[in-house]
């Protein structure tokens, strides 16, 4: 703030008013420097002092419009309060507040959380929160040491009469319903990598891997019968029962691949392995 001083000679100091004209009425003020605005105080040569302090953007105390502060929005989502942003910057707390209330769900390029968990001080969650993931990760743990210790698959017999918490037929059936939910896509993302981690082929199921290790096995007895009579089987009678159990298998295999039912896997293993089997009598 300007302090008046004493009119002198050459000080461009103008002397206060004579004879009790009011100042501001004519006559500058007292302690006005010539070339002064009597009634803003501020050079008309240039921005007041505090006007020049003012950081590019920020609330300016001349009314200016502030540009945008992206940068607030990243600033109070890490924790950093109001107060010290504004500071930073020079401006009113209160702004700043409003400026990320209403700028920073189109910076964070949606919807703002309403509860910000994730940030450098993170609020405890409150005792009764709803941990969904501790459960299905409790079950996930059993699953991976059930495989480390008996190098397989959970099963689940429809004999087996322990089928309590912990138990193989309870991991099995835990197991199933992951793959129920995932047919239907309601298991997780998340969820998902977790079971590929943990067991690549979670997604087929175990009467599925029954069925296939038949039929391979059904195969290879076919095969082994091709070898030994050099033909196929056929179901005529008077044939063995071995004969006669292998003949309805190829026939099956047929009349799948005639109805479009038969995998591309299936048709490639027989196609590779019984040339003819597509034609009975061969």
């Amino acid at each position: 703030m300007y302090r008046p001083v004493r009119a002198g000679a050459g000080d461009g100091v103008v002397p206060p008013s004579q004879g009790g004209e009011p100042a501001g009425h004519g006559r500058p003020r007292v302690g006005v420097r010539a070339g002064e605005d009597p009634h803003r105080g501020s050079p008309q040569a240039g921005p007041s002092r505090s006007a020049r302090h003012v950081l590019p953007g920020s609330l300016s105390r001349v009314g200016r419009t502030p540009r945008a502060h992206p940068e607030w929005v990243m600033m109070a989502d890490a924790g950093v309060p109001y107060a010290v942003i504004a500071r930073l910057n020079d401006t009113d707390a209160k702004y700043v507040r409003d400026y990320v209330r209403r700028r920073g769900e189109v910076i964070r390029g949606g919807p703002a959380p309403v509860p910000l968990w994730v940030h450098d001080r993170p609020v405890p969650r409150p005792a009764g929160y709803a941990d969904t993931d501790r459960r299905w990760r409790a079950r996930l743990a059993q699953l991976e040491a059930f495989l480390a210790e008996h190098h397989r698959r959970p099963h689940s017999p429809r004999n087996e009469t322990r089928r309590g918490p912990g138990s193989e037929w309870a991991l099995a059936h835990w197991l199933t319903t992951q793959r129920s939910k995932h047919s239907a896509g309601k298991l997780l993302a998340h969820r998902v990598n977790a079971l590929d981690r943990v067991l690549p082929s979670w997604r087929v199921d175990d009467r599925a891997i029954e069925n296939e290790a038949k039929w391979r096995l059904t195969l290879v007895e076919v095969l082994r019968f091709h070898q030994e009579h050099g033909r196929l089987p056929v179901g005529t009678r008077g044939v063995e029962a071995r004969e006669q159990a292998l003949a309805t298998w190829l026939r099956n295999q047929r009349v799948d691949h005639q109805a479009g039912e038969l995998s591309a896997e299936r048709a490639h293993w027989l196609d590779g392995q019984l040339p003819g089997w597509r034609h009975p009598g061969s």
